[in-house]
């Protein structure tokens, strides 16, 4: 039995209401958020049901994510001919919904499209933690990951 290691950029992460009700304001949820992610970089919507928090075009720009996922490949892998493959097609991109749109292909092993249900933001004013489902563009992927403690 084992683990897959990812690492991402959060494009889109979603918190039931249901959750809050009762046990924290909004502005107290705003600021345990914050902690997790530079709200700065995300659009919060407001519907019926959930917040949800859509990562902003501008923050997904082209050259500045060739520029770190240059940086992050160099750190992590030791094969590069996969890594420069990656890259070279991201720099031919126009926009932000062309590089989701490649990374929801899963043409590359090092460089996808996944959604996750985490436990993840503990809220420290009211001690619970909040379930989150967060939309990640995956960068890196690392084998198994044994987990000898089960």
């Amino acid at each position: 039995m084992g683990q897959y290691v990812q690492a991402g950029i959060c494009n889109r992460a979603v918190v039931s209401k249901r959750q809050l009700e009762g046990r924290v304001t909004y502005e107290e949820f705003i600021e345990e958020v914050n902690k997790e992610l530079n709200l700065d970089l995300y659009n919060i919507i407001d519907d019926e049901e959930n917040y949800i928090f859509v990562l902003k075009s501008q923050a997904l720009d082209k050259d500045k994510l060739v520029e770190f996922l240059e940086e992050q490949y160099d750190l992590c892998y030791a094969d590069k001919v996969n890594t420069q493959k990656i890259i070279d097609e991201l720099k031919n991109i126009g926009s932000s919904e062309d590089i989701i749109n490649l990374a929801k292909e899963k043409k590359y092993g090092n460089f996808q499209y996944n959604d996750y249900t985490y436990e993840n933001i503990y809220c420290t004013k009211w001690k619970h933690r909040v379930m989150v489902e967060y939309e990640l563009i995956v960068y890196f992927i690392q084998g198994k990951i044994f987990m000898e403690c089960y």
